[in-house]
């Protein structure tokens, strides 16, 4: 894949939903953004063929829909640089899901807790609820910042990568010297209690 457009795959499974290994094949086949955005639907429809001229790509006709619609849709930029627009796709990505999961909250999940409704003097259904869906929101939104800042990382970074699963550790970046740093994200500065602080001092130590 054209190092320009190693992003692109990300852009074709989050945006237009494609499968993820598809979009990876299908994102692979250009070698410039604006290829991508000449694509014609006779093209789709006789399916993206490989160099040997088989046949490597079928499309749906709802894919095909859907991928017209995303290159007429303005989402992507000729005038941007291929770092800005994946960083233009994670951001919508990151707050579409936000607001997904504030449109599906339902008073069995956002759980009030009647000690705090009493110690706020909140009278009404409404503040109860306009309180919950808040916290809610505010708890979500912050959490899911960190998986973003750890994404977002990965993904524009030549030298960082996914560390191995269950080790705890969210990215490990590999310098110039091939020294590895291992990286710990945080949604910010705050959000740690002691025992946090203690486990990581702990696996800190370890790597030193």
């Amino acid at each position: 894949m054209s190092e320009q457009l190693h992003d692109l795959a990300f852009v074709l499974e989050k945006e237009v939903g494609l499968p993820a290994s598809k979009s990876r094949s299908f994102a692979s086949h250009f070698a410039e953004l604006e290829e991508f955005f000449n694509l014609q639907a006779e093209t789709l429809r006789n399916g993206i063929s490989s160099i040997s001229g088989k046949r490597a790509l079928r499309f749906t006709p709802d894919e095909i829909e859907r991928i017209l619609a995303f290159i007429s849709s303005g989402k992507l930029s000729l005038q941007l640089t291929i770092a800005e627009n994946f960083l233009a796709s994670i951001c919508r990505d990151f707050t579409g899901r936000q607001l997904v999961m504030v449109e599906n909250l339902t008073l069995g999940k956002i759980h009030p807790n009647p000690f705090l409704i009493r110690a706020l003097n909140l009278d009404t259904p409404e503040e109860v609820v306009r309180l919950n869906v808040y916290m809610t929101a505010t708890r979500s939104i912050v959490t899911s910042m960190g998986f973003f800042i750890q994404k977002l990382l990965i993904s524009c970074s030549e030298s960082a990568e996914s560390p191995p699963g269950k080790s705890g550790w969210d990215a490990i970046k590999t310098t110039s010297d091939g020294e590895k740093c291992w990286i710990q994200v945080k949604s910010g500065p705050n959000d740690m209690d002691k025992d946090q602080i203690v486990y990581w001092a702990a696996k800190i130590e370890e790597k030193i």
